[in-house]
């Protein structure tokens, strides 16, 4: 059985690994652990990111609800102080402490904007609907205020008293005949609405199950602070009022119920740290004296409030310290999830960054196990190499790896020492068969020399006897043709003295005549020199002129560009003119209109006056007063409408005028453009002109010149010729001589 596996896992596995090469042995026993470990840490560290990133979130989200829980808390403070003034018929104190929370409220909605005005994406499209919805319903502030500040306290009293007098149907049916103090508390309470829809919105973006529940109860809490806002108001308008009606009462109790059931729901989904701070933060003497007021309101079950020593300020004071306290414990619970997604995402991110760490030490490590296979497996590559160059026969390879320290090196050392040995080999061998080569050579050379010594002495022998033979032959030949060719170079030396003679005679008459058509041309080129010079000065007198008629065609353009500008210039005021009159028709339409609609409200305002009987008359004479002077304002723009259409025709009438003199102008600086372009086409070709008789000009004085070299060169070649005819007459004399001297030489070598 130990023999077996000693096979199997000994021999067998050796065989097995053997297959593949080294570098693919160690890196798969390296890198698959190393890559099986990035993989688990990359896994491990997008799961860390995506905690950090999410905490990250919350811990925004925490700080913006905390913004948001400041706005609805100062909106709310803002909601029962409106409530108030308008109760108060808009006394000088509520007025003051009203101000004074429009600064706290703009500070607080100031910093929520801010923050609701950065990307949001991140938190998703719903949150960002919302966050938008948000923006909106915080500009409708302005129309709360302006509700407030306009109210007309008088008709809001009267109208109450009309109310309270209705049945309950009547008043559940039947529309107040002015807005209320409760239509007031309708838009703040929408605005609040909305802001409490965002922090609903952050409980789907919760990280885990605990942070969902903190956000839970910080919205649970916000809901208790919302009802407590609105019982606020409530008491606030009916204390200030001096009247509980039913369904103020109905309300009451709603509101009241509805804040014990959110506070149950709070206790039981709130941290037992945060439930704690609850009970510890919300009790003492401003919950007493709440509670103390609540109690009677249920006891009287609403109805008249005149004497119930209770004030809408005192109630408004003694709501918000309580409400205040609560919004104390919303400052824990939010501290509290702040603090909690900021240590979760401080621990993500340490996880993050250990990961990373771990990450880079691991890339090392697998850079220092590839640095080690290569230093294992190159070097073996390139052995291999070297030995199978080396089994072909190649010893011009250089042995890698020489030097090293390791078994390479050694292997390197070894492979060394058996190519240096198969060398010397091979280089004794090539010597040995080097030497016989030569000594075969040697001796092949020695026979062949012999062989050639013999060859030659009897060549030798005969040649020098043909020779002598060919020498007189060829001498004897050799004087009979130079006798042959003395004879006709001599004849034709003759014949070219007699040529050139006579070509002598030629050229001297020649030479002659040269000299004599020399001098007539001579004349004939100076006077041809000043008739050039004459036409050059005119043709440079028109060039002067055209370039004149040229700059005068440039100035009457420029002086019709500038025409065409003010043209311009004019059509463009008669456009504006033109459209400011159009302009002022369409206000004279909004005046006409305006003055229609100010004459229908005269007439509505008659029609009233005479409902109204003897307490109206007044307001018919002012009635009949605004039509009339509604009537004199439509006749007058009546007027004023014919004047502008009059004027809107002549500005018509003056655009056309400009646009055809524009035309005229315009077709004239055509004109003018093709006469300038003629006259510098006219004034190019006169400069080309005087430029080609400057250079016939020129030309004629060279040729001049020519002429006076060519009577000189005349008069020397006719010096020349004569010298000619002289040289002629003693060449001719010394080919006699020579021509006898060479019959007398050939004389005396035939008799040799």
């Amino acid at each position: 059985m130990i023999e077996f596996l000693k096979k199997i896992f000994g021999t067998g596995a050796e065989e097995f690994l053997n297959r593949y090469s080294l570098a693919g042995r160690i890196g798969g026993l390296a890198f698959g652990p190393i890559l099986a470990l990035v993989a688990f840490l990359i896994f491990t560290s997008f799961g860390a990111y995506q905690d950090y990133q999410q905490n990250v979130q919350i811990e925004r989200l925490a700080e913006i609800s905390k913004l948001i829980g400041n706005s609805i808390h100062e909106t709310q403070k803002e909601r029962g102080l409106s409530a108030n003034f308008i109760g108060s018929e808009g006394s000088e104190a509520s007025e003051t402490r009203l101000k004074a929370q429009w600064t706290l409220t703009d500070k607080s909605i100031e910093s929520l904007s801010l923050a609701l005005d950065n990307d949001l994406s991140a938190y998703g499209e719903s949150f960002v609907i919302q966050a938008e919805a948000v923006n909106q319903a915080l500009e409708k502030f302005k129309d709360a205020r302006d509700f407030v500040v306009t109210a007309d306290f008088v008709a809001i009293k009267r109208e109450i008293i009309r109310r309270a007098a209705l049945l309950y149907v009547e008043r559940n049916v039947l529309t107040p005949l002015v807005p209320l103090a409760d239509d007031a508390g309708l838009q703040y309470a929408n605005i609040e609405g909305e802001l409490g829809s965002l922090v609903n919105e952050m409980l789907g973006l919760a990280s885990s199950a605990e942070m969902s529940a903190k956000l839970s109860s910080l919205s649970t809490l916000l809901k208790v602070k919302e009802m407590s806002a609105n019982e606020r108001a409530l008491v606030v308008t009916a204390f200030s009022d001096g009247l509980f009606t039913a369904e103020a009462y109905s309300e009451f109790l709603r509101l009241k119920g509805a804040q014990d059931t959110f506070l149950t729901v709070f206790n039981s989904s709130a941290t037992a740290t945060n439930a704690e701070a609850f009970v510890n933060t919300v009790g003492g003497d401003a919950i007493v004296d709440a509670e103390d007021v609540r109690i009677f309101i249920t006891d009287m079950e609403g109805g008249d409030m005149t004497g119930s020593g209770y004030t809408g300020i005192e109630w408004y004071d003694m709501s918000t310290r309580k409400i205040n306290l609560i919004k104390s414990v919303e400052d824990i619970v939010t501290a509290d999830i702040v603090s909690d997604a900021h240590e979760k995402a401080s621990s993500a991110f340490f996880k993050v960054l250990v990961f990373g760490v771990v990450a880079v030490i691991v890339a090392l490590l697998a850079f220092v196990v590839f640095i080690v296979s290569r230093s294992i497996s190159k070097p073996l590559e390139l052995m291999n190499k070297a030995m199978l160059r080396l089994a072909d026969g190649d010893m011009n390879i250089e042995v890698p790896c020489l030097g090293y320290g390791s078994e390479v090196g050694q292997m390197a050392s070894a492979v060394d020492n058996f190519k240096q040995g198969r060398i010397e080999r091979l280089r004794l061998e090539e010597e040995a068969k080097e030497a016989e080569l030569k000594q075969r050579q040697r001796e092949e050379d020695q026979r062949i020399a012999s062989d050639k010594a013999k060859q030659a002495e009897r060549e030798r022998e005969r040649e020098t006897a043909r020779g002598r033979e060919a020498r007189a032959e060829k001498l004897e030949s050799r004087i009979a043709e130079f006798d042959q060719s003395i004879i006709e170079k001599m004849a034709s030396l003759n014949t070219a003295i007699t040529d050139m003679e006579h070509a002598a005679v030629t050229l001297s008459d020649t030479a002659k005549q040269t000299e004599t058509q020399s001098v007539a041309a001579a004349s004939g080129a100076s006077e041809a020199s000043q008739n050039v010079q004459t036409v050059a000065a005119a043709s440079e007198e028109m060039a002067s002129t055209v370039a004149g008629i040229n700059e005068q065609m440039n100035h009457s353009s420029q002086i019709t560009g500038q025409a065409m500008d003010t043209i311009d210039s004019t059509a463009q005021i008669a456009i504006e003119l033109q459209s400011s009159s159009q302009n002022i028709g369409n206000v004279i339409d909004l005046i006409n209109e305006i003055a229609e609609q100010t004459n229908l409200l005269a007439l509505n305002a008659t029609i009233e006056a005479a409902r109204a009987g003897d307490a109206g008359k007044g307001f018919a004479v002012v009635a009949s007063e605004v039509k009339e002077l509604s009537n004199q304002t439509s006749s007058a723009t009546n007027d004023i409408s014919e004047h502008i259409k009059r004027l809107q025709e002549i500005s018509a009438s003056v655009v056309v005028s400009v646009d055809k003199t524009r035309d005229a102008l315009k077709e004239n600086s055509e004109v003018a453009l093709n006469v300038t372009g003629a006259v510098e086409q006219q004034a190019l070709a006169t400069q080309e002109i005087s430029q080609n008789i400057q250079q016939v000009a020129t030309g004629t004085a060279d040729a001049s010149s020519q002429i006076a070299q060519v009577q000189g060169g005349a008069a020397t070649v006719l010096r020349s010729s004569e010298q000619v005819q002289v040289s002629t007459q003693s060449i001719a004399g010394d080919s006699q001589e020579l021509k006898a001297t060479i019959e007398e030489f050939l004389s005396d070598i035939r008799e040799i």
